[in-house]
């Protein structure tokens, strides 16, 4: 789940609060949780994220909606698509390539002494903010 809450804090920042619901439901093999719904409360809105790993498509989607607006952000099918515009915009890149570009930017920032933008202490607030979150019954 961390991933997603990177995406949540770098798209709206630190949530006031964050309550989760989860429980493992189905009769997969593992040894955590199969499914969490959490809610994150901020100042004007809310952010909801649902995750799990029976559903029957695979899906990874963000989507935002705004007073003019639906966008929806579909990692696995890499495109962004704008609801009332009927815009889309695809972003096709093979997974090889995402990981060599990320390590050639790990390179990059350590050769040339970059700072990266998910500093470790960033990092560490969102980590902070996955464990700290209680299970609602």
């Amino acid at each position: 789940m961390i991933h997603e809450l990177d995406y949540i804090t770098y798209i709206m920042g630190f949530p006031k609060e964050l309550k989760g619901y989860y429980n493992r439901l189905s009769n997969l093999e593992i040894d955590s949780e199969d499914i969490a719904v959490y809610i994150a409360k901020y100042e004007h809105s809310l952010v909801e994220l649902h995750l799990d790993y029976f559903g029957r498509y695979p899906r990874r989607q963000v989507e935002i909606i705004t007073n003019d607006n639906i966008i929806i952000g579909d990692i696995i099918n890499q495109n962004i698509k704008f609801l009332k515009d009927n815009k889309t915009i695809e972003f096709q890149e093979e997974t090889n390539d995402k990981y060599i570009l990320e390590m050639r930017t790990f390179l990059k920032m350590y050769e040339q002494k970059i700072v990266n933008t998910n500093s470790i202490l960033e990092a560490n607030e969102v980590l902070t903010l996955a464990q700290s979150i209680e299970k609602e019954e």
